[in-house]
């Protein structure tokens, strides 16, 4: 059996799966398919090096929902190498002139970037939806102090903070600050002094961008303490709210706080220890280097690119934007993709069509036709009778439904049937399959991923967004 475009222009692909019944259209069985069906790799396997958005838990651009832009450790841009985030364990130090006496400031950065490198408060993906109200800095040894700094910034800023340091004798001291954007060109000044800048970031939908002043700054905000004879247990902080701030719940915004310095003498701060980092928000310098439409190309290998797929959804043997991946391969979200190598699936919306997949998606795993290959052909393991088939596939980079001409051999002759194909973004009829998320192969990034959609509102509450890879189901009547 042969499947040939109407446009060649378009891309699709077709035969994961077939399924068969008899003239009473019965339930849809699934047929095993001869590997040699498959002509290209367009699905990114489960055991494939890990995506770019598994190494951060939020972003300064939109919280937990991982959209946009964040931080990269120094040397991930091999390009750029003194661009990105302070490396992990350094010492980050820097003098405030503007003050008299001038000041001068030494935090200590997170031990791992792997694991949780700052608390993070504020909103999610805009205005109005989830706030991760506060977070706690407890210090690894109370000490007293005269004064505090923090480490921190804002994206969506300035964002004001509230915090609450708490003595060892059980008194607190309560108050604010506006914690700068790390997208700002203020100078140092004598209410905040600018720590780094780290002059470029990585999108989480792939590629690194802004490699240029003001994109990432990092600054330290004193608080100066009512006692400096009582040791400091630990400091609470908070998205703040209140009235005479001009913010409100339907506001927007959100901080990352890395670290905190104390000074016994309001002038010379140097490092606290201290735990309670709740959130991950920097790709270490050994992520996967994510080179993403229109970014600055990295140096290295591109073995995501080169060895885990060779077609694309969007652009064919081309290899570029975006494809599927399988169930597991995005460890945040491991039930998003197309289901797992050799399992069978029930259509969603149709419960007597049933599909096995592949039984790996390592290598040609797909029977795929677009401009540059013009035709496939679908071959079963067993000659199998059917009265009806059905196909398990999608178009891309179409918007409206591909008609596709069939044509089928078998021992009593053959006919030839036209099927009509949807695109993978057609979130208006039934479908087979939702994977609730696409991948990047040259970026190592994943989109519309559950993560990155979900942006329920205080009031009233809406689940995430269905605009992901669909899978659909075609069928052809037979009369032989």
């Amino acid at each position: 059996m042969q499947t040939h475009p109407l446009l060649k222009t378009r891309l699709i692909t077709l035969g994961l799966a077939l399924a068969s019944a008899g003239a009473a259209l019965a339930d849809f069985v699934p047929i095993p398919l001869a590997t040699s069906s498959f002509n290209q790799d367009p699905v990114i396997e489960a055991s494939a090096p890990r995506s770019l958005n598994d190494y951060v838990t939020v972003t300064p651009d939109q919280g937990t929902n991982k959209n946009g832009n964040t931080w990269y450790e120094v040397g991930y841009n091999t390009n750029n190498p003194t661009t990105g985030f302070p490396a992990h364990g350094t010492l980050l130090v820097q003098a405030n002139n503007s003050d008299s006496p001038p000041h001068s400031y030494s935090f200590q950065m997170p031990a791992d970037y792997h694991a949780n490198d700052c608390v993070f408060i504020g909103h999610q993906n805009g205005g109005a939806t989830p706030l991760i109200l506060s977070g706690t800095l407890t210090l690894s040894t109370p000490a007293p102090f005269a004064a505090i700094s923090v480490l921190n910034a804002s994206g969506n800023g300035a964002v004001t903070v509230q915090y609450v340091v708490h003595y060892a004798d059980s008194s607190t001291q309560t108050g604010t600050w506006s914690s700068t954007d790390w997208w700002s060109g203020n100078a140092t000044s004598s209410t905040h002094t600018r720590m780094w800048d780290a002059q470029g970031l990585v999108g989480l939908n792939g590629g690194v961008n802004n490699l240029s002043a003001n994109h990432g700054v990092l600054w330290a905000d004193d608080i100066s303490l009512q006692t400096s004879s009582v040791n400091v247990t630990k400091i609470d902080f908070y998205w703040w709210y209140g009235s005479s701030a001009g913010h409100s719940a339907w506001g927007n915004g959100r901080t990352a706080i890395f670290g905190l310095a104390g000074s016994a003498d309001g002038v010379t701060f140097t490092p606290i220890a201290a735990t309670g980092y709740n959130q991950k928000v920097v790709v270490p310098a050994d992520g996967p280097h994510s080179f993403g439409s229109g970014s600055v190309a990295l140096t290295g290998t591109l073995t995501n690119d080169n060895t885990y797929c060779s077609f694309t959804m969007d652009a064919g043997v081309s290899k570029a934007n975006w494809t599927w991946y399988e169930q597991g391969y995005y460890a945040s979200y491991p039930t998003s993709g197309l289901p797992t190598a050799g399992s069978t699936i029930t259509s969603a919306t149709q419960p007597s069509i049933h599909y096995t997949m592949p039984s790996t998606y390592v290598g040609n795993c797909a029977a795929c036709i677009s401009g540059t290959i013009p035709s496939a052909s679908l071959n079963f393991v067993n000659p199998t009778a059917a009265g009806s088939l059905a196909f398990f596939g999608s178009g891309g980079n179409n918007g409206t439904p591909l008609n596709v001409r069939v044509e089928i051999n078998g021992e009593g002759g053959s006919e030839t049937n036209w099927i009509s194909v949807l695109d993978w973004f057609d979130r208006t009829d039934p479908w087979a399959w939702v994977t609730f998320g696409q991948v990047a192969p040259g970026g190592f990034a994943v989109r519309n991923t559950p993560d990155q959609l979900m942006n329920p509102f205080v009031n009233p509450v809406f689940p995430y967004q269905a605009r992901s890879t669909r899978t659909s189901r075609s069928s052809a009547c037979l009369t032989w």
